[in-house]
């Protein structure tokens, strides 16, 4: 490998500023970075998250400057050896890293830093560095040591500088991170507000559990106990908005915004967000709640979503038991379905309301199925996978706030209850999907 490939990179950004090349840069360098953490197996043990996470794994349209990761279980850490595999990385490109681990003695986030200065010498450029533009490129590195429980990750597969895989928290995961940042940061970023309507604008769901552990873990909230429902976050995120000096926080973001999408943040004011807080309600939760038991049926209370972030007052809770989504059935159904025999099934998880993902699913040994389930998607599945599955994560009625993995034939279910669940399918553009 050599700088030629960085060259080549760069050029297809098209940069239309100063600005965008160095963004572009450093985007660059970013993924160079992340390529050597994954041949180090640094995401065995940690996960990718932040505003970097979601411009290149899901194409934000803003660019980021820092590196953040969250480690799976609190342990000690060091970033010596990741650093190591970093600096290697990025010499078989010919480019000579600075880099430096900032010793804290407490303290549960692990930083370091990354510094480049030879860019302009070893790049060709569009636009020529004056002596008065900035001449190094650093990228800060950090890792939550210690953090709240309740996250969610996926893999996600970036293809430059060429094909490896990462570790990163789910959207919801994200979502929830963003809300806390926003919540609890003793200064005001215009990127955490660009990300925010970025989230809206997806219905990205919140990862209830770990808003709240983040919530009562640091900030301004820690050790407290507040309402954490609907009602509650949308008021902190109204007092949070109308306080917030607008200019300054759309300067904030501007920096790292395209040329053609800085337009989009011009009328950014209090009555704009304020708008689109109202949206956080169909995020929050949902009306279609999908629920399989074991044994007897749970009741259907409040204490049912006592560790969501819910409004649902008792007639909510009533309308959701009169509805055609609620039910309860009975493993012994599931017990009758033939080994052999394929069924078309829905996939669901429940986890708190308005908290739906997908998750994988892999069999090894002489029974080897890989599945990649959606909730809502319909698959056909072999009986025995069904079984498995069904059995290995039931939910007992004193343990439902625990995630919930169910496989259910369609032909196991009421009429009524899977013509609403097909319709639900089909609203969310989800289509019949085999896999075997």
């Amino acid at each position: 490998m050599t700088i030629t490939i960085i060259q080549e990179r760069l050029k297809s950004y098209s940069s239309k500023s100063k600005q965008e090349e160095i963004n572009a840069i450093k985007e660059i360098y970013q993924e160079i970075a992340l390529a050597g953490l994954a041949r180090s197996d640094f995401f065995k043990q940690a996960a990718f998250q932040g505003g970097t996470a979601l411009r290149v794994v899901h194409q934000l349209r803003r660019f980021s400057e820092d590196l953040d990761f969250v480690l799976l279980k609190p342990q000690k850490f060091t970033w010596v050896p990741f650093l190591k595999a970093i600096e290697l990385e990025f010499a078989s490109f010919g480019v000579d890293l600075q880099i430096k681990e900032r010793h804290q003695a407490q303290g549960a986030i692990k930083t370091a830093f990354l510094k480049e200065d030879s860019f302009a010498r070893i790049l060709e450029l569009t636009y020529d560095r004056l002596p008065s533009d900035g001449q190094k490129i650093m990228i800060k590195l950090e890792i939550d040591t210690h953090p709240p429980e309740g996250s969610d990750f996926e893999t996600a597969y970036l293809t430059y500088p060429y094909p490896f895989s990462i570790l990163l928290q789910d959207l919801p995961s994200l979502f929830a991170t963003k809300c806390h940042a926003i919540l609890c940061r003793k200064y005001e970023k215009g990127r955490d507000w660009f990300d925010f309507l970025w989230y809206l604008s997806k219905n990205t769901p919140i990862n209830a559990l770990l808003l709240k552990n983040a919530l009562q873990q640091a900030g301004p909230y820690q050790n407290q106990v507040p309402p954490y429902r609907n009602n509650w976050l949308r008021a902190e995120f109204e007092k949070k908005i109308a306080s917030l000096d607008w200019q300054r926080t759309r300067r904030d973001v501007e920096a790292f915004l395209y040329s053609e999408d800085r337009k989009f943040v011009e009328n950014w004011n209090s009555q704009l967000f304020q708008s689109q807080i109202k949206k956080m309600n169909a995020v929050l939760f949902q009306s279609v709640i999908f629920r399989t038991a074991h044994g007897s049926p749970p009741a259907l209370n409040s204490k049912l979503f006592s560790s969501a972030i819910t409004d649902l007052t008792m007639e909510d809770i009533e309308k959701i038991r009169s509805s055609d989504t609620y039910w309860h059935q009975s493993l012994k159904e599931i017990e009758l379905l033939d080994d052999a025999k394929e069924y078309e099934s829905i996939f669901m998880r429940f986890d708190d309301p308005g908290h739906m993902k997908h998750c994988s699913f892999r069999m090894r040994a002489d029974r080897n199925l890989t599945l990649d389930a959606v909730p809502g998607k319909i698959y056909t599945l072999p009986g025995w996978f069904i079984k498995h599955w069904n059995f290995r994560q039931q939910i007992f009625t004193n343990n439902i706030r625990r995630a919930l993995f169910w496989f259910q034939p369609t032909d196991l279910i009421p009429k009524d209850i899977q013509k609403k669940m097909i319709s639900y399918a089909q609203e969310t553009g989800i289509e019949r999907h085999t896999t075997l």
